[in-house]
Parts: C-alpha cells; structure tokens; sequence
C-alpha cells in the first residue's frame, strides 16, 4: 500500500507498507546508505513500512492535469525509464520492484523524474510501462508509430522511444565493447569502487605495498587478495587480524573463494558488493 504524508512543515513523504518484503535484503540496504540518482531516497525503515522523501516534487499524474502532455515530456520520460532501468541495475536493483505509476513518479523543475522502490510487490515491468505510456498518451494526438508500437503484442520500450522520433531522424545506439572487469562498489561510499582486471591486486590499509588501500580502521597493511580470472571472481584472506567475510562467514586464509554477482566482501568493517 502506498499513501501520501504530508508533514507540519508541509514537506511531503510516501509511505510504503505492506505484510512481507519480498526483494533481497541488499536492496534495502542500498536504499539505506546511498543515493540513487533515480530513486526517491528513503527516510525510514522499520521493516512492514519505508517512508521515502519526495523532495518536494510533483506527481506526474499532478504535472500533466497542470501542464498538459507533449511529445516531447513524453520523450524525457521514456530516456529517463530507461535511464533508471541502468542505474538501478549498477547498483543489483531489480527495476521490477519500481512502481510504474503516474501517482508515484515525480517530476522536478527541469523535468528530469524519480521512482520509489515498493518491495513488498513486484510489477510486470513491460506490462506496467504499456499501461504507464498509454494512459499519459490517452486522448491526446500521437504519431501513428506510437500507436502501431504501444497495440504491438510484444511491447519494447526501446520500440516506442524510436517511434517518439520523427520519420527522418535516424536513431542508433552505439555499443562499446569495453574490457571485461569486475566491479565491488563500496555499499556506504558508492563512489568508492575496487576493480578487478585481468591481474590479482592486493587490498590493505597501507598504499605503498598495495594496489588499493581500504579505507577502514580494521583493515589490515597487507589484508586479501582478488583475482578475476574466466568471469570468475576470487577472494583470499592474508591473514588479517580481523578477517575477510564473505555474506558475513568468514573465510579461510589458505586459498581463494569464488564470489558471485550480489554476494558481499567484508573487510574488517570496510564491505563491498560485487555488482558485475
């Protein structure tokens, strides 16, 4: 359930509440310790209800009753969907759990948009997206590729941000093929990264002897080694005073551990998610 709390200094806040979350904890943690670019950021957590801040802005469904639908808000929506769909996908955010609604999306001043997080329900997110584009485009006048796109069996957003352009503009998206890596970001300091290339680095408290210096008080000078070998990525305790955790088990010092997408590195107090 969703509602709307509007405070004494007439801030305005969403509460979210339901029987039983279903999304991976991680999920909320993120929400916890980082702001999302694209998310309303969470205020207040106490398990059966999160409370998220809308920075005082408008509800979409508000926006258009005041100033009406356009071609080209349509267009800053569809980029800034799939834009979300990006952003929470680099931080293991599954975009299903985002509330596809004209109510709960809120646009700011310059019309850029932000989404909540409902993790107690998970949407048809192709579904939710036709009903949201269709209802934001219902009785207004649209190009015949949109129309021939939204009535299309298998819906695609990319396939209506194609037809939201004119007949004679070509658009492509460009595919860079980069490197493979692999990426731990940091769950309290999102802008603090460890990665992993095509050589094992050292991690520790002490720079000079390492190839990435943790930040934590409990990090050892010397404290693991990480390898990314095969799209596989290892873990190795060096004998740190207060050990290497792996989901919150710590690990042996003797040899590597395998680490999947999502799974959580825990060095002294310093922890990392591996996110891809």
């Amino acid at each position: 359930m969703i509602s709307e709390i509007i405070q004494s200094n007439q801030d305005r806040m969403l509460l979210v509440s339901g029987d039983k979350i279903l999304c991976p904890d991680h999920m909320i943690q993120m929400l916890q310790h980082c702001f999302i670019d694209c998310l309303l950021p969470l205020k207040y957590n106490k398990g059966d209800e999160l409370i998220f801040d809308t920075l005082n802005g408008t509800s979409l469904s508000v926006y258009l009753k005041k100033k009406g639908y356009s071609p080209a808000l349509l267009k800053k929506l569809l980029y800034s969907i799939k834009d979300m769909m990006r952003i929470t996908g680099s931080y293991l955010i599954d975009a299903e759990y985002v509330v596809p609604d004209t109510r709960y999306i809120y646009v700011f001043k310059d019309e850029t948009f932000k989404y909540i997080l409902d993790p107690f329900n998970k949407y048809d997110l192709n579904n939710g997206l036709k009903q949201l584009v269709s209802e934001i485009t219902e009785g207004n006048y649209i190009d015949r590729s949109i129309k021939e796109a939204l009535s299309s069996e298998h819906f695609d957003i990319n396939g209506i941000i194609k037809a939201s352009y004119d007949g004679n503009i070509d658009v492509q998206e460009k595919v860079c093929e980069e490197p493979k890596k692999a990426v731990f970001k940091n769950i309290v300091d999102t802008d603090d990264c460890i990665i992993i290339a095509d050589k094992d680095i050292t991690v520790g408290r002490l720079k000079l002897i390492c190839d990435y210096r943790l930040p934590g008080k409990l990090a050892s000078l010397r404290h693991a080694r990480m390898r990314y070998s095969h799209d596989t990525v290892y873990v190795r305790d060096l004998g740190s005073k207060y050990g290497t955790y792996l989901n919150g088990d710590r690990i042996k010092s003797e040899s590597f551990v395998k680490v999947k997408r999502g799974d959580i590195v825990s060095f002294g107090e310093d922890e990392y998610i591996l996110i891809s």
